[in-house]
Order: C-alpha cells, then sequence, then structure tokens
C-alpha cells in the first residue's frame, strides 16, 4: 500500500471528517471510498463517437 501526503484547506478537511463520521468510518476510509467512486466513474462514462457505433 502507498502513502499519499494531502494539504487540503481545513473547511474540507473538516466536510470530510463529518462525512466520515456519518459513515461510521475512518477518515483514510471515506477518502479512500470517495476517491475509488471517482475513478470508477471516470473509467465507465466516455464518450463514443457516431462513427464508432456503426
Amino acid at each position: 500500500m502507498s502513502r499519499l501526503t494531502l494539504r487540503l484547506p481545513e473547511t474540507l478537511y473538516q466536510q470530510l471528517i463529518h462525512l466520515a463520521e456519518g459513515e461510521g468510518v475512518s477518515l483514510n476510509q471515506y477518502i479512500v471510498y470517495a476517491l475509488t467512486r471517482q475513478v470508477a466513474l471516470a473509467y465507465s462514462i466516455q464518450t463514443v463517437s457516431s462513427e464508432e457505433i456503426t
């Protein structure tokens, strides 16, 4: 597993803590979940040109 150090604005940090607590998970778990979800969306939503369809 890799380690990444981030500098976050205090307001974002507090929002993430609040969301993690609401989900009953650690801040680390919540951030990994949120990033995984975002990456999955980026890979699953792709535009297809009309030439590719036909």
